[in-house]
């Protein structure tokens, strides 16, 4: 098969689409020799960190405008085409895969800039899910609301989970963890940490609201932001800067920096309102840290029973939470062992063997 896939989230700064692109594809091109796969971006493609797919056989790329892809596959011969981020740009001649990572338009439209020209998308990502000959879901949660909010047969969809890297694990030397801490100027001797982006559906207000009523906590445990301001973050600066030294901001993370930033923390914390899925949770387990998450969407379905699940708005439950974790050895000790389990039930190789299946199987049935 020549197999086309939008590749541009792969050439960006990534964030959980551009890393779930990332990893899906390179587990797919070392693992599939027989097939040959056509990346298509609209952005430039010289960044090194992503050499390595251009230098691979079974790989070509195209950097084009999004709305010339279509002509590109046909001019490629593409026998399927895979849509990673929420759209079918291209099309391929025996049919077509599309990717839906979350629908939390329809949850929190009030949270999401651009009201109308999100409804527009969220009609054309309606009209391309109706088209695909299957849909792959992160989860069964997003599953769930595919079905409801786009009343697609269920049975067109297949939910695979994303995997984790092996770099994200608990025995990461102090010597990094403590240049990562004073890169990010981390001057308390133990911290919590979030990972994301900061934007509003990420709960961040109600985080920060949690860490000023643990007075007792500010002498021993800062509160470290991973990650860059998104959209509506003026509204947590006044918060994070009444708590200037106790509450840091990293900004964009590299990847040689998160590693070590979860290998570090005492607790992770990700008290989201919704989430399609919620890589740093697996990311988080990996690495050994016990896990408060909220009880809501896909979070749940991620963790098991390896964390603790509140109600995100609850900011008393999500405080006896964080307490009882950072007060009881053995509960943390436990998650710790749960979490690191649990993780290994996630791998990027089974995700890309559950993604080629889905494209064998259209090819099969649509060339006869």
């Amino acid at each position: 098969m020549r197999i086309g896939i939008d590749s541009t989230p792969i050439f960006l700064p990534k964030g959980g689409i551009g890393y779930y692109t990332f990893y899906l594809l390179e587990a797919l091109t070392r693992l599939d020799s027989e097939n040959e796969y056509i990346l298509f971006t609209t952005s430039p493609i010289s960044r090194e960190s992503d050499n390595f797919f251009i230098s691979r056989p079974n790989i070509k790329v195209i950097q084009t405008h999004k709305a010339l892809q279509k002509w590109h596959c046909l001019r490629e011969k593409i026998d399927l085409y895979h849509g990673t981020n929420f759209r079918l740009r291209g099309k391929g001649r025996y049919g077509n895969v599309i990717t839906i990572h979350d629908l939390a338009f329809k949850y929190y439209p009030n949270f999401l800039k651009k009201k109308f020209g999100q409804f527009l998308s969220f009609l054309k990502t309606k009209r391309d899910v109706e088209k695909a000959d299957r849909i792959i879901a992160v989860s069964q949660s997003t599953a769930n609301d595919i079905v409801r909010f786009f009343k697609i047969d269920p049975n067109k969809i297949r939910v695979i989970y994303h995997g984790v890297e092996a770099n994200f694990r608990p025995d990461i030397g102090k010597e990094a963890i403590e240049k990562v801490k004073r890169k990010y100027q981390i001057l308390t001797a133990k911290y919590i940490l979030w990972v994301g982006t900061i934007e509003p559906r990420k709960n961040i207000s109600s985080l920060i609201k949690m860490y000023q009523q643990l007075e007792t906590l500010h002498g021993d445990y800062s509160l470290v932001l991973g990650g860059k301001y998104g959209w509506k973050y003026e509204e947590i600066l006044p918060l994070v800067q009444s708590f200037s030294g106790k509450i840091i901001v990293t900004g964009y993370l590299p990847k040689e920096d998160l590693i070590p930033l979860y290998a570090g923390a005492d607790l992770f914390i990700f008290p989201s309102l919704y989430e399609g899925f919620g890589m740093p949770l697996l990311e988080a387990m990996a690495s050994g840290v016990p896990i408060i998450t909220s009880k809501t969407s896909a979070m749940p379905e991620v963790v098991g029973d390896a964390a603790l699940l509140i109600d995100p708005l609850n900011i008393q439950e999500m405080s006896q939470a964080v307490l009882s974790i950072l007060e009881k050895a053995s509960l943390r000790s436990l998650l710790q062992k749960k979490g690191i389990e649990r993780a290994k039930k996630f791998s990027w190789e089974k995700a890309a063997v559950e993604t080629l299946n889905i494209y064998r199987e259209i090819y099969r049935n649509r060339k006869g």
